[in-house]
């Protein structure tokens, strides 16, 4: 999360420096740079919200698979079948 962070930050605050380099109106200047700010906290809500639902969904998803291996007997056998038949060196 915190690499995400980062990178957001930058990407905005080159928006920023971009706005204040070339924008010489103050009032368009600081309008602007207040949408920059609003981007910046929309986009670290909605990945911090993908980031957690991914997480959620990837437990759950593990959670899943592994009852399905527990109580399936095809899965054990498969296994069974690949260390039997694959090359071990």
């Amino acid at each position: 999360m915190q690499l995400l962070d980062s990178t957001i930050d930058f990407i905005q605050n080159t928006k920023k420096q971009f706005v204040n380099t070339f924008v010489t109106d103050k009032p368009t200047s600081e309008a602007l740079t207040k949408f920059v700010d609003t981007q910046t906290e929309y986009t670290k809500s909605i990945s911090k919200s993908v980031l957690e639902t991914a997480v959620v969904l990837g437990e759950r998803t593990n959670v899943y698979v592994s009852d399905i291996y527990k109580t399936s007997s095809v899965v054990p056998n498969l296994m069974d079948f690949w260390t039997k038949f694959s090359d071990k060196k």
